[in-house]
């Protein structure tokens, strides 16, 4: 609420009666929280506030089928621990995508890391692992991460080329 007087007369005010402020993080509800993160997996702007990184690999499980591990990290000393006391939280989204943008693979999970963890997390990686089955062809993943306390927020983007391997012999040189 905002209330505006003047001390000179005559003088005409034109004022609004109040105003909204955006919400920091701490006050954001659980579907605000949400919503974030959704946003963030479709910006055209990746956010850099946390560094992540994203790799894979491939496994074939039929003629036409790949499993795809993909192990996601977060260096330890860019993750804030506020206290001894109290746990970190990360929350992470991705979703891995075709060439066409037609989405084929969705991971989410909150990541809790224990008290007692120090003071910082200097020296250590968060590690996340998921993957998906895909056949072969060119594909992208995309991966956000938030620090739930302080909203700090990470984004990485990587292409995945699955291979068509044949059924044909082992080939090896002389």
């Amino acid at each position: 609420r905002i209330e505006v007087r003047v001390k000179r007369s005559g003088l005409k005010v034109e004022s609004r009666s109040g105003y909204y402020a955006d919400r920091d993080f701490t006050h954001t509800t659980r579907g605000d929280r949400e919503t974030q993160l959704q946003d963030q997996l479709f910006s055209a702007v990746s956010a850099t506030d946390l560094p992540v990184l994203v790799t894979s690999g491939f496994f074939r499980v039929s003629a036409d089928k790949y499993y795809v591990p993909l192990a996601l990290a977060v260096p330890g000393y860019a993750v804030p621990v506020a206290n001894e006391t109290d746990k970190v939280s990360l929350d992470v989204l991705g979703m891995v995508r075709d060439e066409q943008g037609r989405p084929l693979g969705r991971f989410r999970e909150t990541l809790q890391l224990p008290p007692g963890t120090g003071k910082t997390l200097a020296g250590k990686q968060v590690l996340y692992q998921s993957g998906v089955t895909l056949p072969p062809g060119r594909f992208s993943v995309k991966a956000v991460v938030r620090e739930n306390a302080s909203g700090l927020m990470g984004t990485y983007e990587s292409a995945i080329t699955v291979p068509e391997l044949k059924k044909e012999p082992l080939k090896i040189s002389s």
